[in-house]
């Protein structure tokens, strides 16, 4: 029986850290692979203690266990395990998670580690896909305005660095589907990364050494990987 990838997590500020050497799923497929659906240029937060977690998941011929982790930062900044590791059937497509109510609460000040491992082969965890990124649990801003416009007030999330909050509302808003308002925080989140990513490639090719090469092509891949997601959400949205 599977007992989990062990405690060490893919990396820390990385949404795109792999456990295996193929293309973010357990199939030979090509385009979009295992994607967290959160910010990856800087750390996300949360005013919420029970926030909505997310990822993409391609289309594959069967589904393959999954297992959600968590991991917070102690005092020396080291990570140590926080919750028991959650195993569940894996579904193309967008996923959305919410931590079970037996889970320990999340602390606001506190930063964590959230990482989705897709189990390819029970008896060789070198072939799971790990993709993980961080999050900082805050205090609501005082002058942060809600208002009934929901859309004004995920822009107002967003623009507080506040990620998840936004994504709740959206969801909460179309019934925990990923509809009008999730297409259009994730078309957001899409484009503000792209535009990082091209800032970023532009300044290494400006630099450019046999050092930055391997950074060029991991920038690239990742434009690749929004390019991919941005066609299948349009195409979602139009069906």
């Amino acid at each position: 029986q599977y007992n989990g990838s062990g405690n060490t997590p893919v990396g820390t500020g990385s949404n795109t850290g792999t456990g295996g050497t193929r293309s973010g799923s357990c199939e030979s497929t090509e385009g979009t692979p295992l994607m967290i659906l959160a910010p990856f240029s800087h750390i996300a937060k949360t005013a919420s203690i029970s926030p909505i977690f997310a990822w993409f998941l391609p289309t594959m011929s069967q589904s393959y266990p999954l297992e959600f982790r968590m991991y917070e930062y102690d005092q020396n900044k080291q990570l140590k395990d926080f919750g028991e590791p959650i195993l569940m059937p894996s579904s193309s497509g967008i996923n959305t998670f919410s931590l079970p109510e037996n889970f320990p609460q999340l602390t606001r000040g506190k930063t964590y580690l959230w990482q989705v491992n897709l189990i390819c082969n029970d008896n060789d965890p070198s072939k799971d896909i790990l993709v993980s990124t961080e999050l900082e649990v805050v205090t609501m801003p005082s002058n942060l305005i809600t208002t009934n416009d929901n859309l004004e007030t995920i822009e107002n999330y967003l623009n507080a660095g506040l990620w998840y909050d936004a994504l709740g509302l959206a969801l909460t808003n179309e019934n925990s589907q990923l509809g009008t308002f999730g297409t259009i925080l994730l078309a957001e989140l899409l484009t503000f990364e792209e535009d990082n990513l091209l800032t970023e490639i532009s300044q290494l090719n400006d630099n450019f050494n046999n050092i930055e090469l391997s950074k060029i092509k991991a920038i690239e891949e990742r434009l690749k990987q929004i390019i991919s997601l941005r066609r299948i959400i349009t195409n979602s949205q139009s069906e």
